[in-house]
């Protein structure tokens, strides 16, 4: 009995410890600024129903027998809330199509809380932080905080370029840096997120790539996939 009450705390001591550590960042956050920065701040991800973004997707997915590429129309509306007590949660429609001339079909429903100090989106059923509040570049955080994967140290970087003026100024932008492991023998793991103020997302841009490495030609890849996704629209329904 107590072997096996061992062994339960010995697994859960990970996601105790990535929760622990999330709560004490969290917290220093919140000292760091005043109700107005909050405000500010959390308008990079702004949630009400009826919102919707638009995006353009170019989806690559690898094996070892080659590669299969689709690209399609993504369109992300937020159009329900569930409460419990003073937590909101807000469901996102995902629905997609190949072109313009086709109709909406549904491909998934995420959801997204979002506190004073951070977003927390569940994509298929597992939870990421994808921003921390205030916004400040070199800021970093456990992006896998409330899921069981490995801790993943996300950060804010600044944008070197920017390529979304028509849309808004470089002011109003922030790069939340999720890997940033270069290609090697091995693998790749380089995964980037753009989002504007008073928008949300505005570009998804992941490489996650596993190479043969016996008894295969040079950089062949067994397994993996690239993902670009683009803002061409927003608005409210």
């Amino acid at each position: 009995m107590e072997d096996g009450s061992i062994q339960v705390l010995d697994r859960n001591m990970p996601r105790l410890f990535k929760l622990i550590s999330l709560i004490l960042l969290l917290t220093g956050c919140n000292e760091q600024f005043s109700e107005g920065d909050v405000d500010l701040d959390s308008d990079f991800f702004p949630l009400k129903i009826g919102q919707f973004r638009t995006y353009e997707v170019t989806e690559i997915n690898y094996n070892a027998q080659g590669s299969d590429t689709s690209t399609y129309l993504l369109r992300e509306t937020i159009n329900d809330t569930i409460r419990n007590g003073d937590e909101v949660t807000y469901l996102i429609k995902r629905e997609f199509r190949t072109n313009e001339t086709f109709e909406w079909s549904i491909k998934d429903i995420w959801s997204c809380r979002k506190t004073v100090s951070h977003v927390v989106i569940t994509e298929e059923n597992i939870p990421f932080v994808k921003l921390v509040f205030p916004v400040l570049v070199g800021e970093t955080w456990d992006g896998n905080a409330f899921n069981t994967l490995n801790s993943g140290d996300y950060y804010y970087e600044s944008l070197s370029e920017n390529h979304y003026e028509e849309l808004i100024s470089e002011n109003d932008l922030i790069k939340v840096v999720i890997a940033d492991i270069p290609q090697n023998l091995v693998n790749q793991d380089q995964r980037y997120e753009v989002y504007g103020r008073g928008i949300g997302l505005i570009e998804k841009d992941y490489t996650i790539l596993e190479f043969c490495t016996t008894n295969c030609s040079s950089e062949q890849i067994d397994d993996g996939m690239k993902l670009k996704q683009v803002l061409v629209d927003y608005g409210e329904v």
